[in-house]
């Protein structure tokens, strides 16, 4: 999720920065501006005539068996005994690629098989996990900047010198380093 949290971070900023509109602001730590509006959520602009709880109450009602009848599969609720429990899942066939209704997990070269599966589970683990730090970056650079990673990188760009960790950090504020 990290790694896709990143992606979800800087492309928004990054359109918005090219001149199309997506609402007040396009910086993440922003968003819930764009999507709530006296407690009512909107969609594109579009006000959804259901308040937020009512909202929370339908998602509940609709997620909850969902996830009991998985739980019920995993056996993850201690000496609880769930309808299902003990049948075969025909959600998760068993297939190495669980769930996987277009086939995107086929793979014809094996080139994901035997030790390259190994090694590629590894790399997995460490671009995760440097999304992570990436995704820690982006919260103490919007603390410290108030701007968005996307701004941050632009200002840095346009003049590396002025605008960057040591002068920023320097001043103790940022109205001397404004580009």
């Amino acid at each position: 999720w990290a790694m896709l949290g990143v992606v979800g971070v800087v492309v928004p900023e990054a359109i918005a920065s090219a001149g199309v509109p997506l609402g007040e602001s396009a910086v993440w730590y922003e968003a819930g501006k764009n999507v709530l509006d006296d407690g009512y959520q909107t969609w594109f602009g579009v006000k959804i005539p259901l308040p937020l709880p009512v909202i929370f109450a339908l998602e509940l009602a609709l997620i909850a068996p969902a996830e009991l009848y998985r739980g019920s599969q995993e056996n993850v609720i201690p000496g609880i005994t769930l309808p299902f429990t003990g049948k075969a899942d025909p959600l998760y066939p068993g297939k190495d690629f669980s769930f996987d209704p277009l086939n995107l997990g086929l793979d014809p070269f094996g080139l994901g098989g035997g030790e390259d599966l190994a090694e590629l589970k590894v790399k997995e683990l460490k671009n995760g996990r440097l999304a992570m730090v990436a995704m820690l970056g982006v919260f103490v650079q919007a603390a410290v900047t108030h701007e968005g990673p996307y701004a941050n990188w632009y200002k840095h760009v346009s003049n590396p010198f002025q605008y960057n960790l040591l002068t920023i950090l320097g001043n103790g504020s940022l109205a001397d380093n404004q580009i």
